[in-house]
């Protein structure tokens, strides 16, 4: 079992690291140049189980399961339009592109949380039905 290490957003100061195997997985929301959206919502679910997500994200987000065989459903709402994707085991790495959305400051910090209301900075550890996720907001 290796040690994957999950990107910080710079200066938090904090290391965060988890085993594999597993289901790891980017996500990343851009506009029609590829420059992030910030306060993008990026929300999460397993086998049709809402898992959580990130509100507010600055573009990004990541997603871990120890369960490599999980389906993940991705929603991400920009500007009151959303899209969503299906990813089965095997495609861990998703963009979104919004072509008429533009890059803009967020006026809240990235949060990521679980369906039962905890939250994280800039990750939380969530338990979805037995199912260990951590959800980050980076």
């Amino acid at each position: 079992m290796s040690t994957v290490q999950l990107p910080v957003p710079p200066g938090t100061g904090q290391n965060i690291s988890v085993s594999s195997p597993g289901r790891h997985i980017a996500v990343h929301v851009v506009d029609a140049n590829d420059i992030l959206i910030t306060g993008a919502d990026i929300l999460f679910s397993i086998d049709g189980i809402p898992a959580g997500g990130v509100r507010s994200s600055a573009g990004n987000a990541s997603f871990y399961t120890p369960n490599s065989s999980v389906t993940v459903d991705i929603s991400v709402v920009v500007d009151l339009r959303t899209q969503s994707a299906h990813l089965p085991p095997g495609f861990d790495t998703y963009t979104f592109r919004f072509v008429e959305a533009r890059a803009y400051l967020a006026a809240e910090l990235p949060v990521a949380s679980c369906p039962d209301g905890s939250s994280g900075q800039p990750c939380v550890d969530c338990d979805i039905g037995g199912v260990f996720v951590r959800i980050c907001a980076v």
